[in-house]
């Protein structure tokens, strides 16, 4: 969360890319991005849910312009812009703090993105950090990829993900008006360990 984008290498070892996985899982490398700034920090995580390794690394910026990545050990290579930001009380850096990264894609439609994101920042995020274990929250928009949104939660207790809080903001009516519509059920979700000491 210390740079205002990042970048996500993604190898699922369900579709046999046993070696791209391996690639992700052994290496903080983090490609030449011309434009982007430095990368700020790096991550690896192994997910627990799906067959899956994630490599993320924190950028200062994008360009305006965003090219094509080529990454060849991921099986997705993805950039996104950081839209907000959200973190526990006395919590310096989620990502220091948090040893589980919880990540949702979304495919919002564009007539539901201004609404979606105020629900997102106003109620939803709100309410799931009134669980002490949430350590932090950010919400950010894809530059390159039919996926429109994603939200990368920082998590210090598996406990969390199914806690009095996140039931809670499971059961509002203003998220029930999204349950209305097929693309709110077509998420991506992952659950992940950090897999190396944050950098």
């Amino acid at each position: 969360m210390k740079g205002n984008a990042i970048w996500l290498a993604i190898a699922d070892t369900a579709d046999g890319n046993a070696k791209k996985a391996a690639a992700i899982r052994e290496t903080d490398r983090v490609p030449a991005l011309p434009g982007f700034g430095k990368a700020l920090a790096a991550n690896r995580y192994a997910a627990f849910n799906v067959s899956r390794y994630l490599l993320e690394a924190d950028l200062e910026r994008l360009p305006e312009t965003v090219p094509d990545v080529p990454t060849p050990e991921a099986s997705e290579s993805l950039l996104a812009r950081k839209r907000s930001e959200f973190r526990q009380t006395g919590v310096s850096d989620p990502v220091l703090t948090a040893p589980i990264l919880y990540t949702v894609r979304f495919k919002v439609p564009q007539a539901f993105h201004e609404e979606f994101e105020a629900w997102y920042d106003q109620e939803h995020i709100p309410m799931i950090l009134e669980c002490p274990d949430w350590a932090g929250s950010a919400r950010y928009s894809f530059e390159n990829s039919d996926w429109t949104h994603l939200a990368m939660h920082y998590v210090t207790s598996a406990d969390a993900l199914d806690g009095p809080a996140m039931r809670a903001a499971r059961k509002t009516p203003w998220r029930n008006k999204f349950l209305e519509h097929d693309w709110f059920g077509k998420v991506d979700k992952s659950f992940h360990f950090r897999e190396n000491p944050p950098a």
